[in-house]
């Protein structure tokens, strides 16, 4: 018994417990989008979290799907990307390319657009 417990303690340490669990958030043309719930984290006033769209087809640059990583300003529905993540799988999967946003500036999502409904979830469940 003792071995056992000794094994089933050894595997829970090595193991990756802490997959994604991405929410679909809604679909276009394009793909399919998708908040990360598990990661989302606040910091006085701003709400940070990673989005992932699930492209229908690659890309020219073999892109299949795509993470950024948001700082969000919920008061008043604001956002700075601040990292891409680009794979050459569906659902992050395959070969990995991160780059850091050369363009910081806040934008605003235009209203009723599917990235303003992913930053007002994201918002709702911080």
């Amino acid at each position: 018994m003792k071995k056992i417990s000794l094994y089933l303690f050894l595997g829970l340490m090595f193991c990756n417990v802490s997959v994604a669990e991405w929410y679909k958030i809604g679909k276009t043309d394009f793909g399919n989008f998708y908040l990360d719930v598990d990661r989302i984290r606040s910091d006085n006033n701003y709400t940070y979290y990673w989005e992932m769209v699930d492209l229908n087809k690659s890309d020219e640059d073999g892109t299949l799907s795509v993470l950024r990583y948001i700082k969000a300003d919920c008061s008043i529905i604001r956002f700075k990307t601040l990292q891409y993540v680009f794979y050459d799988g569906n659902m992050g999967s395959g070969k990995k390319e991160m780059q850091d946003s050369s363009v910081k500036d806040w934008k605003y999502f235009s209203p009723g657009a599917i990235g303003e409904q992913i930053l007002e979830k994201a918002c709702k469940i911080k």
